[in-house]
């Protein structure tokens, strides 16, 4: 009996460290970069410098979304379309198109796009799986971004570029299925 108990033992204890010397789960790029080209709906809790707000996104293509804030109330019911490099903001049903890069108050959402667009392309990129994410880290305009991950499905969790003090929270990730 004694001699159960010590094999036992032994094979938990080796079990333990087999399962520690797993091979570490490969990051594929490619699927990625795939997924995040995909048509997707998502809510984001964005804080930039000494800005809050939240809003939908809804990406239909590469370079094409719309985006429907939510709050601060004085936002709450403005939507703005992306197409390639032109904004059609929509307030109260007023209409009216610019180049984002040339609104200021649209910095926030134009470093959002650019970073997304980026992991989109997964060219200059560097990947790593990092605990329970996958980070996506990578450069737009000059400044650092990382962008966090589910490395099962590629849900977007976080979005991060320190250097201009924006921070993004991600909810109800859904990639939308097109017929």
């Amino acid at each position: 009996m004694k001699r159960a108990i010590i094999i036992f033992s032994v094979f938990v204890i080796l079990s333990f460290f087999a399962s520690c010397n797993k091979p570490k789960q490969k990051i594929s790029d490619s699927s990625i970069s795939s997924a995040l080209s995909s048509p997707y709906d998502t809510e984001m809790s964005v804080s930039y410098k000494d800005i809050s707000f939240d809003a939908r996104i809804h990406k239909i293509l590469p370079g094409y979304c719309d985006i429907y804030f939510t709050s601060p109330e004085s936002l709450n019911g403005l939507s703005v379309s992306f197409k390639k490099d032109i904004a059609e903001f929509d307030y109260k049903g007023i209409s009216f198109s610019l180049d984002p890069d040339e609104i200021s108050g649209s910095a926030a959402v134009s470093l959002i796009l650019k970073a997304l667009e980026k992991a989109s392309s997964a060219e200059g990129l560097d990947f790593s799986l990092d605990g329970s994410a996958v980070c996506v880290c990578g450069e737009i305009s000059g400044s650092r971004f990382e962008l966090r991950l589910d490395p099962k499905n590629y849900n977007l969790f976080t979005l991060r570029s320190p250097e201009n003090d924006l921070y993004v929270e991600f909810k109800n990730f859904d990639f939308v299925k097109t017929e």
